[in-house]
């Protein structure tokens, strides 16, 4: 959790992964340029934020609890409709912010927009609605350089 910034409320940490209540989030400290995160995350119901980059948005729910929504900021959005068996339960994620595109999955399902020269910027974790846990999480990517030399002369100084 060394590399996390955390909300008021602190998260638990325990079997089901990394859980996070209603209104509670964690910031991931580094700044990527491209990223690709995923997980496995486990929820009672498929409603609120997930998850948000610098410029991207990843959200859930609709007028029925049905639906994942994906927001690349200066680029719209899409959403898709899920199939019943990954509104609940444990359902894996994947996100990716690529040069040219970004992709998110949940489950067996895509959404996708063409976003060139997107950064990606900073992860932030949410417990949506009714609370989200997050468990084997990987994040990966190119660090944004700019960043990693604010980082590189801060630890200099010390």
């Amino acid at each position: 959790m060394q590399d996390f910034k955390l909300s008021k409320t602190k998260p638990v940490l325990n079997n089901d992964g990394l859980c996070l209540g209603v209104g509670i989030n964690v910031t991931h400290l580094p700044k990527f340029r491209t990223m690709k995160v995923s997980a496995d995350v486990r929820l009672k119901q498929l409603r609120g934020s997930l998850l948000k980059t610098d410029n991207v948005g990843i959200g859930t729910g609709g007028l029925l609890p049905d639906t994942v929504y994906l927001n690349v900021e200066g680029h719209g959005g899409s959403s898709a409709i899920v199939p019943d068996k990954e509104r609940s339960g444990l359902v894996s994620f994947k996100l990716a912010v690529e040069d040219e595109r970004t992709l998110f999955v949940w489950g067996n399902s895509t959404v996708g927009k063409e976003a060139a020269g997107v950064p990606a910027g900073q992860l932030q974790l949410f417990g949506g609605e009714n609370g989200f846990c997050f468990k084997n999480l990987v994040i990966a990517g190119e660090l944004d350089p700019a960043w990693a030399e604010t980082i590189s002369e801060t630890k200099k100084k010390k």
